[in-house]
């Protein structure tokens, strides 16, 4: 194995702070996208969008309108059947439980293909 000359690593041109800052910036990226299991359940964002649609503006109404196109949840693209429905109700919770007392809320339902589906016990539980 050959040996590495660190006094040739620190006098090249890469910007080992900047690098190891982006490094940084891509680990806490990918940590945000694996749930932590020691927190409890949280209401998902959901973005129905229309991509590369005419342009919308909300503040002229009549201007045109949405035809969405894709579904995401938490910032991830899924497959949506082409002729299932996507609902979305409006819900108040007013008990006071994981949600402030009086904030609104949205239900929504929709169909997705998965690529797996797994039932039983969760794998952190079991240790």
């Amino acid at each position: 194995m050959n040996e590495i000359d660190m006094d040739e690593v620190y006098a090249s041109d890469v910007d080992w702070k900047a690098t190891a800052e982006n490094m940084q910036q891509e680990i806490n990226r990918l940590r945000a996208l694996v749930p932590d299991p020691t927190l409890p359940p949280q209401a998902a964002l959901i973005e129905i969008v229309e991509l590369d649609g005419p342009e919308f503006n909300p503040s002229q109404p009549g201007t045109g309108y949405v035809k969405p196109n894709q579904v995401r949840i938490n910032g991830v693209p899924l497959a949506i059947p082409r002729d299932e429905a996507i609902e979305v109700h409006r819900v108040l919770i007013n008990h006071g439980g994981e949600y402030p007392v009086g904030e609104d809320v949205l239900q929504v339902t929709l169909t997705l293909f998965a690529r797996r589906v797994v039932m039983g016990p969760d794998q952190a539980a079991q240790g």
